[in-house]
């Protein structure tokens, strides 16, 4: 309960700040290094600890929702920063539940082909990702139903406000492919 009640929150309170100096770590780095063309987003959001964070305060993965949820509600002076470290959440839970269902689907082909084939496994892979980043009505539904509720069921707390009748976080797949693209498969869960 005090772990609940105590270490999430003041890490959710503490979160917009510790991503901030991070974006200015890095837009210092840039102006050093004179590099264009990157934007400042895509680097905080891909160089940022969000995990080794949680965890050197002690905090599991699967309290991500929960992180998310008292950071939600707050007023925080940073509102950029807040909504930032939102949407990191977000995109973290989305990559690790879409992680997990391709593996999920993936153990149900082997099991019921029983077979060493490499072509069925390959087209379930393109299938799945054609729903994940495709513009098809198959699409839509996968984000708006399917995959929202399954992260709010791997993690505990997380709920997710729809804007304009949809899920908002269907536009940042960018993001969710460069971390996909990195993402072990085989990893930890």
């Amino acid at each position: 309960m005090w772990f609940q009640w105590v270490v999430i929150p003041k890490f959710a309170q503490d979160l917009p700040m510790l991503f901030e100096t991070h974006e200015k770590y890095i837009q210092e780095e840039q102006a050093t290094r004179s590099e264009t063309g990157a934007d400042i987003m895509t680097l905080s959001f891909e160089s940022f600890g969000l995990i080794e964070a949680l965890h050197s305060r002690g905090i599991n993965v699967r309290y991500l929702g929960i992180v998310y949820t008292f950071l939600t509600p707050r007023k925080h002076q940073r509102i950029a920063s807040r909504d930032n470290c939102l949407a990191l959440l977000l995109l973290e839970m989305v990559v690790r539940t879409l992680k997990l269902d391709l593996r999920k689907r993936l153990r149900r082909c082997m099991q019921k082909l029983k077979e060493p084939l490499d072509e069925p496994f390959h087209r379930l892979v393109v299938n799945y990702l054609n729903v994940v980043f495709g513009s098809s009505t198959e699409s839509t539904h996968f984000w708006e139903t399917k995959l929202m509720q399954d992260v709010e069921a791997k993690f505990d707390g997380a709920k997710f406000p729809k804007i304009e009748g949809h899920f908002p976080f269907k536009d940042f797949t960018a993001y969710v492919f460069a971390m996909v693209m990195v993402m072990p498969i085989a990893s930890a869960r």
